[in-house]
């Protein structure tokens, strides 16, 4: 039997407080996300320097629901598309859907929040904050789509709730994975395995360069004898070689090592990348040898703090490096001596920061990054 339509009209009205109520809860949660990326020195401060074995269980529990939430976030939204797209809607099965969306969407900042950056890195912390305030704002928005007057969807939301909801698997895929992965896989990957992949492209593109301007010497030696022998034959030719050299030199992008001074840059370059495979090397070990042994986390203070200071070198490096190919472009050969011994500096700084073990014991490693030092002291300015 059809409801009447006082009764579909009640069953709106409710729909529309529950989807006002819920928008509403969302937001606060996606505030309280924005509070927790806000400097929150003084709160992290407050935290004690080791947590108990009860701050450890109900971290744990906290951490379940967190992953649990997730997911049910994102099959409510699934759900509540087919629901939304129905004409006509039933406001009673979208409201609880709506209301269930809600109450999962408070475990966000619970959850996040329990990361702290003095157990889990600043770096990991953040990892998770930016695509949990990403997930926030996407839910607010397919809520705000869903009809809560009685009228069909049209076409244009239909396709905007689509479009959102492809957004939020994306991004809860994102953070599930994160969260899998834990704070070392994302320093291994994200920082010491890409300065590690960049030094040796870095590697490769000086290389390159230098073998491309010494062929282009050598073709220019060559053709030098040539454009004499064109202009003896016919001067008239002389003038298409110059137009090709300009078009040659204008499409290039790099600048080529100048004759006058090609030995001196040449060896250089030769030096440079000796000292760009020593710290490449040392990023490899740092993951053989020290994250390996990492341990669990959430982990102590110092250890953290020996973390972030990886993190810290291998973010400075990165950049460096960049501009150390830029300088060797533009000529610029003090800027590539400045920036070589930068980078050494910070491999010798992290060098001693990683001297011991986590527990601040001597072992294997630490002779190694004994002979190490001496090697990188040798090449520092």
């Amino acid at each position: 039997m059809a409801s009447s339509p006082s009764a579909e009209d009640d069953g709106l009205k409710k729909l529309a407080r529950q989807r006002k109520v819920a928008v509403t809860k969302i937001q606060k949660s996606a505030a309280q996300l924005r509070c927790l990326m806000e400097d929150n020195s003084s709160l992290w401060a407050s935290y004690p320097d080791e947590l108990t074995p009860e701050d450890l269980q109900g971290h744990a529990k906290i951490i379940g629901l967190l992953a649990d939430a997730l997911k049910l976030i994102r099959s409510r939204c699934v759900q509540l598309q087919f629901m939304a797209f129905a004409d006509p809607i039933t406001p009673s099965a979208v409201g609880t859907v709506i209301n269930e969306i809600a109450t999962n969407m408070e475990y966000l900042p619970k959850g996040v929040g329990l990361y702290c950056p003095k157990f889990y890195t600043d770096a990991f912390f953040r990892s998770l904050l930016v695509p949990s305030q990403k997930i926030a704002n996407t839910v607010i928005s397919i809520v705000q789509l869903v009809p809560d007057q009685g009228e069909p969807m049209s076409p244009q939301k239909k396709n905007d709730m689509l479009r959102h909801l492809s957004v939020l698997a994306d991004l809860v895929d994102s953070l599930m994975k994160k969260l899998d992965k834990g704070p070392r896989q994302l320093i291994i990957d994200e920082h010491i395995t890409d300065t590690h992949d960049l030094l040796v492209d870095v590697i490769s593109e000086l290389n390159e360069w230098k073998d491309d301007s010494l062929e282009g010497l050598e073709d220019e030696i060559e053709s030098a004898g040539d454009q004499q022998n064109v202009l003896d034959g016919d001067p008239s030719l002389a003038s298409d070689h110059d137009v090709q050299s300009m078009v040659d030199e204008m499409v290039n992008t790099r600048t080529k090592i100048p004759k006058n001074n090609a030995a001196q840059i040449v060896e250089r370059v030769d030096t440079c990348t000796k000292r760009l495979r020593l710290l490449a090397l040392f990023c490899k070990a740092i993951i053989k040898r020290r994250m390996s042994i990492l341990p669990k986390f959430p982990a102590n203070s110092e250890v953290i703090r020996r973390l972030q200071c990886v993190i810290e070198v291998m973010k400075a490096l990165q950049p460096e490096a960049d501009e150390l190919v830029h300088s060797f472009y533009e000529l610029e050969m003090n800027k590539v001596d400045d920036f070589m011994d930068s980078m050494i500096k910070q491999a010798l700084l992290l060098s001693k920061t990683i001297y011991h073990d986590w527990n601040d014991k001597p072992d294997e490693f630490t002779d190694w990054l004994a002979k190490f030092q001496g090697g990188l002291q040798g090449l520092a300015a």
